[in-house]
C-alpha cells in the first residue's frame, strides 16, 4: 500500500491513481522458494538415506529369513 497512490471516491470506494501491474507481475517468492529448498535438502540429505538403509536392513533379514525356513515372501 505505501507504493499505490490512490483517492476515495464518492460512492466508498477507491481509485487508484499509479499503475500498479508491476506489483502483481513480478511478487517475491523468496521465502516460498527457501522453504522448498529446505524441504528437498532435508529429504535428499536425511530421510533418503534412512530409507535405503531401512530396505537393505530389509533385503538382509528376508535374505536371512529365507536361509533357515523357504517360505513365501509375504509370510517372511
Amino acid at each position: 500500500m505505501d507504493f499505490i497512490d490512490w483517492e476515495p471516491t464518492s460512492d466508498r470506494n477507491v481509485r487508484i491513481l499509479n499503475e500498479t501491474a508491476d506489483f502483481y507481475r513480478f511478487f517475491n517468492c523468496t521465502d516460498e522458494a527457501e522453504f522448498l529448498f529446505a524441504c528437498v535438502q532435508r529429504t535428499v540429505e536425511h530421510d533418503l538415506p534412512r530409507e535405503i538403509g531401512y530396505l537393505r536392513r530389509h533385503d538382509e533379514a528376508m535374505i536371512k529369513i529365507m536361509d533357515v525356513v523357504e517360505m513365501p515372501d509375504r509370510l517372511a
